[in-house]
């Protein structure tokens, strides 16, 4: 059924971008970070349903080094795309660098994200970390999970198999994600984690796993068991990743789905951004702050923008690209950044001030006709030709809202059967262990029996004894197989019954 609604949905808007090929189509583009991607995608998909005009708008997810490098364009007079993104502001040096050419840019805070680190240790679900802990195992001081220092913050701690190494996943390429925790580890416990390994990009041990982008972690994580790695919050937790408890700067123990649930997100943003967003953001820092619920590693999403749009060469483009900023801050549109995706909006000072900025933007060269929103039924007016509708929709949007509604299903059955299997890992090793003493009896007994008819002149040790010998064996076994066969025929009618 899913498959019919996706193929008929890209059926439709085959026939429509062929209807409209002889239109003219506004298009705006951008590139940065991945964290956000699936947000900016989103927004940019139902800005597209929603307009009467054909629009194209796409974004690149390549990391906010590369987004920083494109949006600076060795000082060009433009971009390589219409804006970049970022998980981390602008450098002082790049800031003042473009200053000096006469390039004036703002930095639009649009999202808060938290960063965690999450981890693959068999049949372990909660596992709590200090920042000091984090330090030692990501500069292969500590190499195993039953290290004595995780072991007396966890002593419930039992990992299978005992020894487990602990495999080190981290970002490649430049990344926001890298900064923050990098930043977080040397603020909290700098005599551990030196200034030298601050930073986008660093210099890793030669034994730890480098993987590109938040998928890219992700998969790592998953592929290598005992693997630990950092990635933004709600994507981890939405590929069901089990999350490490974090100390906070309070000395408060708590994971970042609790932070977010008491507003410990939306708490690291304080009063830190400047007044104006045309100034210098580079001493902006969300990490650590104080606070109960406040996560240690917040991350602020930034939209960097051109203060003259020239490099946009259609006007009517320059107008469609703030329409697309607008909507970044406008509920209708970022509301899945939130529901979907995890993320925290900035606080209404933010966003008010945030529109302001946008209003600052200049065509210079031509002033395009302005794209506007209908929310409320407009008659006429909503039916022009610059208005984004909400009156307006596509099939193929509806149907992806329904696919991701199945998805959520389906994430809450995996959820369920991970639990399962993790379960069943550690049964199955200590069943394996039991089974292995036993063997072990059986061979000590064996010995003991034919020691003792030897010492008391008895018969031979007999097939018969061996056999009776080997028939608790066989019974342990026999438990253990038809254990196995029942966790099968259990998941697999749970899979074939949903």
């Amino acid at each position: 059924m899913l498959v019919m609604k996706i193929a008929l949905g890209s059926l439709l808007l085959l026939g429509v971008s062929v209807s409209n090929a002889a239109e003219t189509v506004f298009s705006v583009h951008g590139s940065g970070t991945t964290n956000p991607s699936k947000c900016y995608w989103a927004v940019m998909e139902r800005m597209r349903a929603q307009s009467k005009l054909p629009i194209h708008l796409t974004y690149r997810a390549v990391g906010s080094t590369t987004g920083q490098l494109e949006f600076v364009n060795d000082l060009q007079n433009s971009s390589v795309a219409d804006f970049g993104s970022g998980d981390l502001p602008m450098d002082a040096d790049r800031f003042s660098q473009l200053n000096d050419v006469g390039i004036e840019m703002i930095h639009l805070p649009v999202l808060l994200g938290a960063v965690s680190f999450f981890h693959s240790v068999p049949g372990v679900e909660k596992l709590n970390l200090t920042s000091c802990l984090l330090a030692r195992i990501f500069s292969r001081d500590i190499t195993s999970w039953d290290d004595p220092d995780i072991l007396l913050k966890n002593p419930a701690l039992q990992t299978s198999p005992t020894g487990l190494d602990i495999t080190v996943v981290h970002r490649v390429k430049g990344s926001s994600s890298t900064d923050g925790v990098t930043n977080y580890l040397h603020d909290a416990c700098g005599d551990i984690w030196p200034a030298d390994k601050v930073g986008a990009t660093i210099t890793w041990d030669e034994e730890t796993l480098g993987c590109e982008g938040s998928g890219g972690v992700t998969e790592c994580i998953n592929e290598n068991e005992g693997a630990i790695g950092y990635i933004d919050a709600g994507h981890g937790i939405n590929a069901d990743l089990s999350e490490i408890e974090l100390e906070n700067r309070d000395g408060f123990l708590l994971s970042s789905e609790e932070a977010n649930a008491n507003g410990g997100i939306a708490a690291a943003e304080g009063n830190v951004f400047p007044l104006s967003f045309d100034e210098d953001f580079s001493d902006v820092s969300l990490l650590n702050q104080p606070g109960e619920f406040t996560w240690p590693i917040v991350l602020a999403t930034y939209i960097y923008v051109r203060k003259e749009l020239t490099s946009i060469e259609d006007p009517n483009e320059k107008t469609l690209l703030k329409a697309f900023l607008r909507a970044l801050y406008t509920e209708e549109f970022n509301e899945v950044c939130v529901e979907d995706f995890g993320f925290t909006l900035p606080t209404e000072t933010i966003r008010e001030r945030a529109l302001s900025a946008i209003d600052t933007l200049l065509e210079a060269d031509g002033a395009g006709t302005p794209w506007t929103f209908e929310q409320d039924t407009e008659a006429i007016i909503g039916a022009a030709d610059f208005v984004i509708s909400s009156k307006r929709d596509s099939i193929l949007d509806i149907q992806l809202q329904e696919v991701r509604g199945d998805a959520v299903e389906l994430e809450e059955m995996l959820r369920k059967l991970n639990t399962e299997l993790a379960t069943a890992r550690s049964e199955t090793e200590s069943l394996r262990e039991r089974l292995a003493e036993a063997e072990g009896e059986v061979t000590q007994v064996k010995v003991d029996m034919v020691s003792s008819q030897a010492e008391y002149g008895g018969g031979d040790f007999t097939e018969s004894d061996e056999q009776q010998l080997r028939a608790a064996l066989v019974l342990s076994s026999l438990s253990f197989v038809f254990w196995m066969a029942w966790f099968v025929m259990r998941a697999f009618g749970w899979i074939t019954k949903s």
